[in-house]
């Protein structure tokens, strides 16, 4: 195939062309210069770099050209004849041969598209330097901002946006072909954060300065309040861990690491959540397990789906118990709770044998006795209560209150004003005047004598007496003593 057929093969796709074939530094020479015009296609195939140099109509960077033979990156870019003339320039490497493809765009410099008028409107300071540093050009928020009112002006003064940026244009001119950083300039008496943004690009350099004052104030802030908020946490008594969805871990407080007796640098040395399961294993603050290894596998799961939150009470071998919760973090991950239960559940336990006791004492009475706490819930009962009332185990279960138990009784033996009396007296600010027994009538037949004591913890005790059978025995002997007719 030969040099014709290829071009045309190349750039037939891509509309009118102007296509300029380079060959590798090195490789001599392929085919002398020539022209070729076919269909609508006007082509330049250039032997040799020098070839090339007449062809500088298109402005075209020597860094450019060596960029895509030595490395095969793609470029495009819009250059200006000296006729005025726009070009869009692409590039590609084909084969071991570097093909820039330019095509003449209907904008013309007549036309009011210019790129300095472009970038003249933009907010940002953006401006060109030469590889000596000298100010090529500066856009309209660049001269505003350095105080000059023109860029020749700018330009003879060779001036800064800021003093180290010359530094910047060094080092993309010299070393990666970038630079960034962020630097602090007074604009119009105002102290502002700019992120600095240079690109090297040939023998020339650009630069564009933005505003993150507000953006840097954000972050400051956030900062901040992470601190403030690392402060919080770490004055709780309850033990927090946040691990991220990676599974390391990326906070814990004071008393997380207390309760496990973890140090920061134990923590550095095994930040993964499944490491820190093998090492409290190993000191035996984690439950005992059959299966250890399909518990953990358990408990790594649930990284899996952070939505879901999991609660368990976990009992350890030395004795403690805690609760351990874990939640979804907003973030990502997991945040785990660990509360210390051992206290709680001793305190419940001592309670619950308290209460045993005094239920025990109390069953030893014949009249019914209920205490009925501040909040108008069952505390305690004796079984006399419940025989009297005809309440099972299941009705009392839940420490139910007061008016619930009401609707209880009056569904199964009728409505009368015994529990309202009850109430009333559990409710009242000071109920002295229920201390004194009350005798009611049941609505079953049954006489029963009512009478309230408020405890010093403000529960209040109610005594039910029932007195039917000892009414009728008095009754009877009553009719026995009167004389016969």
């Amino acid at each position: 195939m030969d040099l014709s057929s290829l071009l045309l093969t190349v750039t037939g796709p891509l509309s009118p062309l102007v296509a300029l074939v380079l060959a590798p530094p090195g490789h001599g020479t392929f085919v002398t210069t020539g022209l070729i015009v076919s269909a609508g296609l006007l082509v330049f195939a250039c032997a040799t770099w020098a070839a090339f140099e007449r062809l500088r109509s298109v402005h075209l960077q020597r860094a450019m050209r060596v960029e895509i033979i030595q490395n095969g990156t793609e470029f495009e870019g819009v250059f200006r004849q000296a006729s005025g003339r726009t070009i869009v320039v692409l590039g590609r490497a084909i084969d071991s041969r570097a093909v820039v493809f330019a095509r003449q765009s209907d904008l013309k410099e007549s036309s009011g598209h210019d790129w300095r008028a472009l970038l003249d409107v933009l907010p940002s300071p953006i401006w060109l330097r030469d590889a000596t540093g000298k100010l090529r050009f500066a856009n309209k928020a660049f001269l505003a901002a350095t105080g000059c009112t023109n860029e020749l002006e700018a330009r003879a003064r060779d001036i800064t946006l800021e003093r180290s940026e010359l530094d910047l244009f060094s080092e993309a001119h010299e070393g990666a072909g970038r630079a960034r950083a962020r630097r602090f300039v007074e604009i119009g008496g105002q102290r502002r954060t700019l992120e600095f943004q240079v690109r090297a690009m040939g023998t020339q350099s650009a630069a564009i300065a933005v505003d993150v004052t507000d953006d840097a104030f954000s972050q400051s802030k956030l900062i901040l309040e992470n601190e403030a908020h690392r402060d919080v946490i770490d004055q709780l008594s309850i033990g927090v861990a946040v691990f991220g969805a990676d599974r390391r871990i990326a906070l814990s407080n004071r008393s997380f690491r207390k309760h496990y007796g973890l140090s920061e640098d134990a923590l550095a040395e095994t930040p993964f959540f499944e490491e820190l399961l093998d090492r409290l294993r190993a000191e035996g603050r984690i439950p005992e397990q059959r299966d250890f290894t399909a518990w953990k596998r358990r408990m790594v799961a649930l990284f899996d789906d952070p939505r879901s939150r999991n609660e368990e009470v976990w009992h350890l071998p030395n004795g403690h118990s805690e609760r351990v919760t874990s939640c979804p973090h907003p973030l990502g991950g997991l945040t785990f709770l660990v509360d210390d239960l051992t206290n709680e559940l001793e305190m419940q336990s001592a309670y619950n044998s308290i209460v045993k006791s005094q239920k025990a004492t109390l069953d030893t009475i014949n009249e019914a006795i209920a205490v009925f706490g501040p909040d108008g819930r069952l505390k305690l009962h004796n079984s006399a209560f419940s025989k009297l009332w005809r309440l099972t185990d299941e009705d009392l279960a839940s420490r139910p209150h007061i008016q619930q138990i009401a609707r209880v009784c009056e569904s199964r033996i009728g409505v009368d004003e015994t529990w309202g009396l009850v109430v009333a007296g559990v409710n009242a600010a000071e109920p002295g005047r229920y201390e004194t027994w009350s005798t009611i009538k049941r609505a079953d037949g049954h006489v029963v004598a009512v009478s309230l004591t408020r405890l010093p913890d403000g529960a209040t005790m109610a005594t039910f007496s029932d007195l039917t059978d000892a009414l009728s025995f008095e009754s009877l002997l009553r009719q026995g003593d009167r004389p016969a007719a």
